[in-house]
């Protein structure tokens, strides 16, 4: 099965058997509290921007993360500043959707060969479009807008599969600014079913409503939602659909599976489960909501509470592995249950996880996060999934901010911050990266491309997007 049953994992355990190995990867989310730094930064202006288009491709979860690179990373294709800055899309699978001045493209992730193109001109616009993919759609869409922003836009719907327009979707204008900003009225989709939403800021939150068709105006029904958290999905929204209930949240790389909006899938009634300024993450038809320091699970079928905890700070992956962090101790949880599935003493402070097969991979650093002290946020660690046995532990000697299933080789993105002279710690002259690989089985390093200075690289879809010294953007392979 794609989504790992842990109470299942239990009662083998419980009755012993012999147990085949698998190699097989699962993708990994990240949540939790914020570690003691001697200095952080946000990271490049670049990188922020580019990561709420750094969305993982909605493929198996037996999939690796990032393709290639078995040898250590090469330069697989170059896009150039304006590309990025105009449009960039995952689409499902290896490709990447790309919009410069004149043309939109469908690449080939590993090379960027060309699979389709569409002329700017084919959309009965001047203005530049702006690209994204609608996962369970047969469609990407090109954004463009026909009037000085942030006036009425339009939506082209592009068939995946060869660029061909299939429909044309006026957009309503925004209802109000939000604050001081004006924020884009957005086209999205839930990849479960294809169901196409629209999300329209208005002076005090957000208006969600459900599309019968690609048109603006074919309204199953509309709510409105106020503003609630950091995880409120300003721009480039995720959503699924779980136990008759939509989940809408920050399509950020480092916040997916945390949704800030729960409606139900019938008429739009805001669940009394998710109480504004909470998030939940959703195990199968589990959603786990956190409010503070106290996590509340509900079964998203009834909407009854099933299993609360309170203190630490939650690590898991989208595909049902839940873990808890309390001071010294790190437990594996029972999503259905939230019993405890296994304890074990822990001298870290863990902040990420990864599943490799029939083991998890937790390391300190996280997203965003950068520090010039080498530990022990480069520390990583793999422990066995049934037993909590620790496998295998390194320390990378500088912040690992994600370790990313591969083929066949876990990789780790490093950043460490080289302090200004004579400053106050946690200001940084310059921030250096790199990528390692490492073997799953020892943690043993495979290839280090080395950390070097003003550079950062980024999950992508299937790749890892790195910015070069001559300002270009690299694909790698």
């Amino acid at each position: 099965m794609d989504v790992v049953d842990l109470d299942e994992l239990a009662e083998r355990e419980a009755a012993p058997a012999t147990r085949a190995r698998r190699g097989v990867p699962f993708p990994a989310r990240r949540v939790g509290r914020r570690p003691r730094l001697a200095g952080v930064v946000a990271g490049a202006v670049a990188l922020a921007a580019l990561t709420g288009w750094a969305v993982v491709s909605s493929g198996s979860p037996l999939s690796p993360q990032v393709l290639g690179m078995r040898g250590g990373p090469e330069i697989g294709w170059l896009l150039p500043p304006e590309s990025a800055n105009i449009g960039l899309a995952v689409v499902d699978g290896d490709r990447v959707l790309t919009s410069d001045g004149t043309t939109i493209r469908a690449r080939r992730g590993s090379d960027g060969a060309e699979l389709w193109a569409v002329d700017h001109a084919e959309l009965g616009s001047e203005a530049v479009p702006v690209t994204s993919d609608l996962p369970g759609t047969p469609w990407v869409s090109a954004a463009t807008m026909d009037s000085e922003w942030p006036e009425q836009t339009t939506v082209t719907l592009l068939d995946r599969a060869t660029g061909r327009v299939d429909h044309t979707v006026e957009l309503p204008p925004e209802e109000e600014p939000v604050g001081d900003f004006y924020l884009p009225t957005t086209l999205f989709s839930a990849p479960d079913d294809g169901t196409l939403l629209l999300a329209t800021p208005t002076g005090t939150g957000m208006g969600v409503a459900k599309l019968n068709a690609p048109r603006a105006d074919d309204v199953a029904w509309r709510a409105e939602v106020p503003v609630t958290n950091d995880d409120f999905p300003w721009w480039g929204p995720q959503a699924v659909v779980r136990g008759g209930y939509v989940l809408i949240g920050d399509g950020n790389a480092d916040r997916l599976n945390r949704f800030a909006i729960a409606l139900r899938v019938s008429d739009g009634a805001a669940a009394k489960w998710l109480p504004q300024g909470s998030a939940a993450a959703v195990y199968g038809e589990v959603a786990v909501v956190e409010s503070g320091d106290t996590r509340i699970a509900y079964d998203l079928a009834t909407g009854e509470e099933i299993w609360r905890r309170s203190g630490g700070h939650l690590l898991f992956t989208n595909d049902g592995v839940i873990a808890e962090a309390t001071g010294r101790r790190l437990a594996l949880l029972s999503p259905r249950t939230g019993e405890e599935l296994w304890p074990v003493p822990s001298r870290d402070d863990w902040m990420g996880l990864t599943r490799w097969g029939d083991d998890i991979v937790l390391y300190q650093g996280a997203p965003g996060i950068v520090s010039s002290e080498a530990g022990p946020l480069g520390v990583v660690a793999a422990f066995d999934l049934a037993t909590g046995r620790e496998r295998w532990r390194r320390d990378l000697g500088a912040t690992v901010t994600e370790v990313m299933r591969g083929e066949g080789q876990l990789v780790a993105s490093l950043y460490r911050g080289v302090p200004v002279p004579g400053g106050p710690g946690d200001e940084f002259e310059t921030i250096e990266s790199g990528l390692v690989g490492l073997d799953p089985r020892t943690g043993r390093t495979r290839w280090d491309q080395g950390l070097e200075p003003d550079r950062w690289s980024l999950r992508f879809g299937t790749r890892i997007l790195q910015a070069t010294r001559d300002a270009d953007y690299a694909f790698l392979r």
